[in-house]
């Protein structure tokens, strides 16, 4: 926005010009975002033809300012004939914004010396308040009062204040389950935030939660398997162990509990099979010690059997040849167990 090369003066008595000091001071406050000033030297006039000449960079610039940073401007003051300071008017509610000169101290501005303004700012706070003029009031030689303006750019940015797609991203994952959660409640409100996040997140990072919430649609399809399988598992378990017979003293109770447990290590749940096979083993133990190791040509091809199932190839050896000396069993029965034995 280009200004006029003649800037309107306002021309009354003492006790209205600061009415309308205060009336412009308020109305220079408002925002007006996007006005921009040339840095030429700004020339105001009365109507006496006196010129006032701001200068250099009249227009004071605190556009593209951080929080915390300090800028300073000094603007000299220089008039065509001789005039009077009334006032260099402070700007109210601006924090961090300080204005120093001389002007007000000389008796006279003359077309010599001049004066001098100086404007520090150090913005506390984040702000875009546009252009808000610095009125200065004069007096000339046959009493007649004006006041004229220094316009100054107000534009603060604060560089750790955080983009609002960031905050919503911490907020929400900060409601994330852990990936590696058992649960398939925690995997579905995973996918629900991902989703979330791909709708609200930051752009440049849409992909990238895109393919989370498909990992996590991943891990709970393999996760909702691996649950009807558990259901499975744990009904087998339930069934195989309510056949167990009473663990007493007969051998042929003992013999039938570890096939029942050797077939739990199978067909029971992953997580108890190391468990089934020792109580199985033992079982077997327990049997052999009430029998002797005599057993019946019946209760030899259960134990090979079932040591077998256990993957004890040396202990079902052991039961057949123990069985050859101590029963001279028949032709049958050796060749029934030798293949039992000889299987893989």
């Amino acid at each position: 926005m280009k200004k006029s090369q003649d800037v309107r003066v306002v021309h009354t008595k003492s006790q209205r010009i600061w009415g309308a000091l205060a009336l412009v001071a308020l109305f220079g406050c408002g925002v007006m975002a996007g006005v921009g000033f040339s840095k030429k030297d700004v020339v105001q006039k009365t109507s006496d033809g006196i010129a006032v000449n701001f200068s250099p960079n009249a227009n004071i610039d605190f556009t593209n300012m951080n929080v915390g940073e300090t800028k300073s401007h000094n603007v000299h003051v220089t008039v065509s004939a001789p005039l009077k300071t009334l006032a260099v008017k402070p700007i109210e509610g601006i924090s961090g914004l300080k204005i120093t000169n001389d002007c007000a101290d000389i008796a006279q501005v003359n077309a010599r010396g001049g004066c001098d303004i100086n404007v520090e700012y150090t913005p506390r706070v984040a702000l875009d308040l546009g252009r808000v003029p610095l009125i200065v009031g004069w007096a000339d030689a046959s009493g007649e009062e004006f006041i004229a303006e220094l316009p100054i750019l107000i534009k603060v940015i604060d560089p750790n204040q955080k983009a609002t797609c960031v905050v919503i991203e911490e907020l929400l994952a900060d409601r994330l389950n852990p990936e590696d959660s058992p649960e398939v409640w925690a995997h579905e409100e995973n996918i629900k935030i991902y989703e979330k996040l791909v709708m609200n997140g930051c752009s440049e990072n849409q992909m990238k939660y895109h393919k989370m919430a498909q990992r996590e649609r991943d891990i709970l399809a393999a996760l909702q398997q691996s649950g009807t399988a558990q259901q499975t598992c744990e009904q087998i378990e339930s069934l195989l162990i309510g056949q167990l017979p009473p663990a007493d003293s007969d051998a042929y109770y003992r013999i039938t509990r570890a096939k029942i447990y050797a077939n739990l290590s199978e067909r029971g749940c992953a997580e108890n099979s190391a468990k089934y096979v020792e109580m199985a083993k033992q079982e077997l133990e327990i049997a052999r010690a009430l029998k002797d190791d005599e057993f019946s040509n019946n209760d030899t091809i259960e134990v090979v059997e079932t040591y077998k199932r256990l993957n004890m190839q040396a202990a079902a050896e052991e039961i057949f040849e123990t069985a050859k000396k101590l029963t001279n069993p028949a032709i049958d029965f050796i060749l029934e167990v030798e293949k039992i034995i000889n299987e893989k």
